[in-house]
């Protein structure tokens, strides 16, 4: 990427894959994002189109050209960022046909087919669930990571798999019902959480 930034000129073809992955989301997505407002603000400063780009990535938020608009650093009001991204930026993706009972991209439930042809737009979800279900992971392993999703997507606690054997009764019942972060644990409670993870 930083030959890329440095070196590429109108005349430049680049590639970048997955670029930021092995980060934590919020600073690779950040790097993405200014990456592609650093070409385009070169281009724009030196009069010149920007190179052309073919960027995949995982980081759907970077693909917000509100997000675009307001990655760099620079503080060039003078430029209309969305309509140079309007301009430049096309969004692509590979369709795919979802099927099955669930209502949301990422359902385990859902099986994904490829349709293997480029469309407008932006993907609707990553599929992961439907992948690793088709792939062969155990329904137990995609159920739970199914749960994982959805009580993160609501912003609730994910609550810890009673131990094989083990009712997930008493033990894991007072979970449910604890204030959401922050909260500070009785004593009792605290006790209660360390049998339950620990089993």
């Amino acid at each position: 990427m930083t030959r890329m930034l440095k070196y590429s000129t109108p005349h430049s073809l680049l590639l970048v894959d997955e670029f930021g992955k092995g980060t934590a989301s919020t600073d690779g997505a950040a790097l993405l994002a200014a990456s592609i407002r650093h070409v385009i603000a070169r281009s724009v400063a030196d009069g010149t189109r920007p190179p052309r780009a073919m960027v995949i990535t995982h980081f759907r938020e970077v693909l917000d050209p509100a997000v675009l608009a307001t990655a760099g650093a620079d503080s060039d009001d003078s430029v209309d960022w969305q309509a140079q991204l309007r301009a430049g930026l096309r969004m692509l993706r590979m369709d795919v046909l979802v099927d099955g009972g669930g209502s949301d991209a990422a359902s385990a439930t859902s099986s994904v087919r490829p349709l293997f042809r480029v469309v407008e737009g932006t993907s609707e979800g990553s599929y992961g669930l439907a992948c690793a279900s088709a792939a062969g992971l155990p329904d137990a392993v995609v159920r739970r990571a199914g749960v994982v999703v959805s009580r993160m997507s609501l912003g609730r606690a994910i609550l810890p798999v009673p131990p094989a054997g083990r009712p997930a009764g008493t033990a894991l019942a007072f979970l449910a019902a604890l204030p959401r972060e922050g909260a500070v644990l009785t004593a009792e409670q605290r006790t209660m959480l360390t049998a339950a993870c620990m089993g």
